[in-house]
């Protein structure tokens, strides 16, 4: 247990100095995972962990939503890495936050080393009680008519069913966007079905682009800059 915390320890400070290697520009985070520059430059600008940290948690919602293999979820990831590579820089990962690391390690390691060592159990014998079994009042006979008969051997051999009932969900209403061009950039929220004209969907994906949020809405499915041809 213990060489497997130290070499935890090892990887951890390792991947910790490959921070100071020499920082990466625009061109070539365009070059290794494509996207739009002005998103790279927004993020490279930043002075504050928080925000740089609001970025990636962004670019990773974004990168989930997006399908494997494409130009989206490539550039989702150039976005992550940039904002990391900041934070690297910045220094945002510091010693204060690998102790407590460290430290949350430690105590994983000691709680599965506990676990592992099962306790001794001592087994008693306890005398149980002799059970009486309750006196049982014998049937009486009751004269009845041949159909109430039916009616009694029908009510008591059949159990009482059960209903369950289901109720449904009720779905929130759609959120319109607004027609003015302006709209929400923060998550994919919007379809081509949302908007009541191509032009009012065109300027939501030209704002968004704007924004550095490219194409969040997913509006402009073959990539020719024209959002909800059909």
């Amino acid at each position: 247990m213990n060489k497997v915390f130290v070499a935890f320890i090892v990887l951890l400070l390792a991947s910790l100095a490959c921070g100071s290697s020499a920082p990466k520009t625009v061109d070539d985070y365009m070059r290794e995972y494509g996207g739009n520059p002005d998103v790279y430059n927004r993020i490279l600008l930043l002075t504050d962990c928080t925000l740089l940290q609001e970025e990636f948690d962004i670019a990773s919602e974004n990168n989930q939503r997006a399908t494997p293999g494409t130009a989206e979820y490539k550039e989702t990831i150039g976005y992550m890495v940039a904002a990391d590579d900041r934070m690297k820089a910045l220094d945002c990962y510091s010693q204060a936050d690998v102790s407590q690391i460290i430290a949350q390690t430690a105590q994983m390691a000691s709680t599965q080393t506990a676990m592992s060592i099962l306790p001794t159990v001592a087994i008693t014998s306890t005398n149980l009680p002799t059970l009486t079994q309750p006196p049982v009042t014998p049937p009486t006979a009751i004269e009845t008519s041949p159909i109430t008969a039916i009616l009694t051997l029908a009510i008591i051999n059949f159990p009482t069913n059960t209903k369950v009932f289901i109720l449904p969900t009720r779905r929130p209403a759609a959120t319109n966007p607004p027609s003015g061009g302006t709209c929400s950039c923060s998550g994919d929220i919007y379809n081509c079905s949302d908007f009541s004209s191509h032009a009012s969907a065109q300027a939501c994906f030209s704002y968004c682009l704007d924004q550095g949020a490219g194409d969040i809405h997913r509006l402009d499915r073959d990539n020719d800059g024209s959002a909800c041809e059909n």
